[in-house]
C-alpha cells in the first residue's frame, strides 16, 4: 500500500547549515525536495566522479575477481577520494597513450599501404640524385592513357590491368621526350607519386615501436586493475557527496535562517518533532498539496509480497495519488 506522507519544512541557523544537514541526514526520515542548482564546489565533486567513472570503464577486471569495497568511514572519505583520483589520473594517462599510439599507427599503416606498390626504396636516394642534377619522378596512369600518351623515356616499373607505374628522369632539366615535369604531371590520367618521408623499413620500425608502447600501456592498466575496488568505493562516496551538495544548495535562505522542504511518512513525524526539539530546529508541518512532488513509498503487506518480484521486474511504481493495484494480482 502507498504510505501517507506529510510535508515538512525544517528551519536552521544558516551559519550551522552543514552541521544541521548532517544531523538531519543521520535521522534518515526526510525525503528532501531539491531544486537543481550548482556551484564551484558541486562541479568539482562532479568532475572527480566523472574522472573516477572513466577510469572504471577503462580498467580491465581485477585478476582476483574481488567485488566492490565497502563504503569508507567518514574520516577516511576524503583520503579515499584523493587516492582514487590519483589512480584515475594514472589510468587516464595510460589510456591516452594507447589512443595516441593507435592514431599514429593508423597514419603509418596508411602510408605503408600507399607506398607498398612501389616496393622498398630509400627516398633519400632520390634526394641525393636530385642534388646532382638528376631529377627522378614517379607516376601512375591507367594503361589506356599510358598507351595513348606515347611518352618517350618512360621507365615502366610495373604494369597491371588497373595501372601502369613508371619513372621518368630529367638530367639538368632535360628528358628524351622533350616534355617538362609540369607537362607530364598535367597529362590525362596522370597521378604524381609523392615519395614518402622515410623508407618502408623505417616505417616498419616505427610500427614495432608503437606496438611495444601500446603493450606497455596495456600492462600498466593490468597492474592498476587491483585498484578497481578503491575506484568503486570512491564513486559511491562521490555520488553521495553530490547528493549532499545538492541538498545543501537546495536550502533556501532568509538571513540568518536556512530552510529545507521535503516529505516524510506521517508515522515518522513524531521522530522528526523530537529531533527538531533536541537540535533547536524550526519545524513546519502540513498536508501535501496537489502541486507538490510527493515521493511514493510502498509498504507491501505480507499477503502481497509474493508478487513483489513481478513489480520489480516491470518497474511499476504508482504515483503518490494513484491507486495501488497490488491486490488485483492476487
Amino acid at each position: 500500500m502507498i504510505v501517507r506522507m506529510t510535508k515538512a519544512t525544517v528551519l536552521v541557523v544558516d551559519a550551522n547549515r552543514e552541521r544541521e544537514l548532517a544531523r538531519l541526514k543521520r535521522l534518515g526520515v526526510l525525503h528532501p525536495h531539491v531544486e537543481q542548482r550548482a556551484d564551484e564546489r558541486l562541479e568539482k565533486v562532479r568532475s572527480r566522479l566523472e574522472q573516477v567513472q572513466r577510469a572504471l570503464a577503462s580498467l580491465p577486471a581485477a585478476a582476483n575477481g574481488a567485488g566492490p569495497a565497502g563504503a569508507p568511514a567518514a574520516d577516511q572519505a576524503e583520503a579515499t577520494a584523493d587516492r582514487a583520483c590519483e589512480l584515475a589520473e594514472r589510468v587516464g594517462a595510460a589510456v591516452e597513450r594507447i589512443r595516441s599510439h593507435r592514431e599514429a599507427l593508423e597514419k603509418i599503416d596508411a602510408e605503408i599501404a600507399r607506398v607498398a606498390p612501389w616496393g622498398d626504396f630509400d627516398p633519400a636516394l632520390l634526394e641525393t640524385l636530385g642534388s646532382r642534377g638528376i631529377d627522378v619522378r614517379l607516376f601512375t596512369m591507367p594503361p589506356r592513357d599510358f598507351r595513348r600518351s606515347g611518352l618517350e623515356g618512360a621507365i615502366v616499373l610495373e604494369r597491371t590491368r588497373a595501372a601502369v607505374r613508371f619513372a621518368m628522369v630529367w638530367v639538368r632539366g632535360e628528358n628524351p621526350s622533350g616534355a617538362a615535369v609540369e607537362d607530364v604531371s598535367a597529362g590525362s590520367g596522370v597521378v604524381v607519386f609523392r615519395p614518402p618521408a622515410e623508407s618502408a623499413r623505417a616505417f616498419q620500425r616505427k610500427v614495432d615501436e608503437r606496438r611495444a608502447e601500446i603493450e606497455r600501456a596495456r600492462n600498466e592498466l593490468e597492474s592498476l586493475a587491483d585498484g578497481r575496488r578503491l575506484l568503486e568505493a570512491a564513486a559511491e562516496l562521490l555520488e553521495r557527496s553530490i547528493r549532499d551538495e545538492q541538498i545543501r544548495l537546495g536550502m533556501d535562505t532568509a538571513e540568518p535562517v536556512a530552510y529545507l522542504t521535503g516529505f516524510l511518512p506521517s508515522e515518522e513525524v513524531d521522530a522528526l518533532k523530537q529531533a527538531a526539539a533536541d537540535n533547536g530546529w524550526g519545524l513546519l508541518l502540513s498536508e501535501p498539496t496537489d502541486e507538490d512532488p510527493v515521493p511514493t513509498k510502498i509498504r507491501t503487506p505480507r499477503p502481497v509480497r509474493i508478487i513483489r518480484p513481478i513489480f520489480n521486474l516491470l518497474g511499476v511504481v504508482p504515483g503518490y495519488r494513484e491507486q495501488d493495484i497490488s491486490f488485483l494480482f492476487l
